[in-house]
């Protein structure tokens, strides 16, 4: 991150840092994507099983990792002022809020998933495959909190391409797991659409371990020593993270919900229709990666000036942003 002074400085590195969030969030939705996709190859049934689950589980997971991106403001205006102490407490405190919402999630799966899944018109099959599938993803929740807090940090410092190169990585790998637990190869045995379930709760430990390693070890990181002091829970913070994040949560849990109560609606239709149209909304899902990741970079660039009290500055951003964000929504609209 650095200081701008002209319209075309700021938008060279507004995409500098747009572009990397972008791909890391399609990368990430990708290892969704994958789910459902290769689970349809295992049968009609397998897809509608992971399809329910997914639709279930995608509002619950971007609303609660929106509430995590109360980070990045935080970080981001302590990078302005200069504040590395603030950005080692936040970072920590975003922690702790991560293991608070894991454990939640998790609580609050093990009582509602049953009943949900009963609920809907699939076969006695697609019922066990869905809830299969949830709770072997219930093993990843953790992981994956922590992750976001650890990626977070990451593109709030500037260092995009290092959670985009992570991604990356992880993704090939959930692709290589799914193929082994679906379908039952190198002796473990065919799973179906729980396999997928499976093989994202391995992938999202294996991210976290590495973006760890990365944050308390990588070179662009070693000169504020992340990971290697202890911080104790101060409420005051998570009251602060709370405060910021829980509107950012909800407004994500209610766009997502609109993608998810359609395939749950669709439930009582059958197997095939659910499949069917969780293979189409796959592809109209990537739309909302494009203003979602605008909005994670102009966070952390409006964030970065306010800090550094650069008003102006942060309203120049602001306008490209929401500059992009309207033409992404025109071009979607007419195609």
């Amino acid at each position: 991150m650095y200081q701008t002074h002209t319209l075309q400085e700021k938008m060279k590195l507004f995409f500098t840092i747009f572009y990397p969030i972008l791909v890391t969030q399609v990368s990430f939705y990708l290892i969704s994507f994958f789910d459902t996709v290769m689970s349809g190859r295992a049968g009609a049934v397998d897809l509608a099983g992971v399809g329910v689950g997914s639709s279930l589980w995608m509002p619950v997971y971007t609303g609660l990792s929106g509430i995590l991106l109360a980070v990045a403001p935080i970080v981001a205006q302590a990078l302005g002022a200069r504040n590395i102490q603030q950005i080692q407490r936040t970072l920590f405190q975003g922690v702790y809020l991560a293991v608070g919402l894991s454990i939640a999630t998790l609580i609050l799966g093990a009582i509602l998933v049953p009943t949900a899944v009963d609920g809907m018109g699939l076969s006695e099959e697609g019922k066990r495959i869905a809830k299969g599938y949830l709770f072997a993803l219930g093993f990843g929740v953790l992981p994956m909190f922590l992750f976001n807090v650890l990626r977070t940090l990451m593109d709030s410092l500037g260092k995009t391409r290092v959670s985009m190169l992570l991604i990356l990585l992880g993704l090939p790998i959930n692709v290589g797991l799914n193929y082994i637990f679906i379908f039952g190869k190198f002796g473990v045995p065919a799973y179906g659409g729980i396999g997928a379930g499976i093989a994202s709760a391995i992938t999202y430990w294996l991210l976290f371990f590495m973006a760890f390693a990365f944050v308390r070890n990588g070179k662009p990181f070693l000169e504020y020593r992340f990971l290697r002091s202890f911080e104790r829970l101060l409420w005051p913070r998570q009251k602060e993270l709370l405060q910021l994040g829980t509107p950012i949560g909800l407004a994500i849990f209610a766009e997502v919900s609109i993608f998810a109560a359609v395939t749950l609606l669709l439930s009582s239709y059958g197997d095939n229709i659910v499949a069917a149209h969780q293979a189409a909304i796959n592809f109209a899902s990537f739309v909302y990666m494009l203003p979602l990741s605008a909005s994670s970079a102009l966070t952390i660039v409006v964030g970065y000036e306010l800090g550094a009290r650069r008003l102006k500055d942060a309203v120049r951003y602001a306008k490209i942003g929401l500059s992009l964000c309207l033409a992404v929504s025109i071009f979607s609209g007419a195609f």
